[in-house]
This record gives structure tokens, C-alpha cells and sequence, in this order.
């Protein structure tokens, strides 16, 4: 029941989300060694990875529509923030 077109749109979406992640958070920092704030070195990859976002959440819940109906943005909302609070629970190096 879930529309393979919307669901493969929602998986792109987040791995360039993920790639911008990545790019921000190891790339930046890590390798090139910029100590400049995002916002000044890099102005549009915020917006975009905004947008991105939006539009992966959108497909999402067109894709999974007709598995949980009126339901999905409830179900997805509730994974998405289980997600982030999880991610406190991951040891990182400091």
C-alpha cells in the first residue's frame, strides 16, 4: 500500500539532508579547518537543507497515507521526535 514513487522522493531527500549534515558538522571543521560560522561561510546550505527537509516530510506522509490515513502525521511526528531524543543516548567523543 505505500506509493514506492513518494517513498524513494523521501529517501533522496534524506540522504541530501544527510550529505549537508555531514558536510557541516565533519567536513567543514574536520578537513578544510574553517572556523567560520555557517551562516557566513556557507549562507544557503541552512535554507536548503531547510526546504529539503520539508519536502522529505511532505513526500513522507504522501507516501505512507494509504498504510495509517488520518494518522500518518501523528506516526511520523512521534518517530521523528523519538529519533532526536534518542540521539542523547549515543556516546560521542569529546
Amino acid at each position: 500500500n505505500v506509493l514506492r514513487l513518494w517513498l524513494n522522493f523521501a529517501l533522496v531527500c534524506f540522504g541530501i539532508n544527510f550529505v549537508i549534515t555531514l558536510y557541516l558538522a565533519l567536513w567543514l571543521p574536520m578537513v578544510k579547518k574553517i572556523t567560520a560560522p555557517w551562516n557566513i561561510y556557507c549562507p544557503r546550505v541552512i535554507p536548503t537543507a531547510t526546504g529539503v527537509g520539508l519536502l522529505c516530510g511532505i513526500s513522507l506522509n504522501m507516501a505512507l497515507w494509504n498504510v495509517w490515513g488520518f494518522l500518518t502525521p501523528l506516526i511520523l511526528a512521534l518517530i521523528f521526535m523519538g529519533f532526536m531524543f534518542s540521539l542523547h543516548f549515543v556516546p560521542w567523543p569529546c
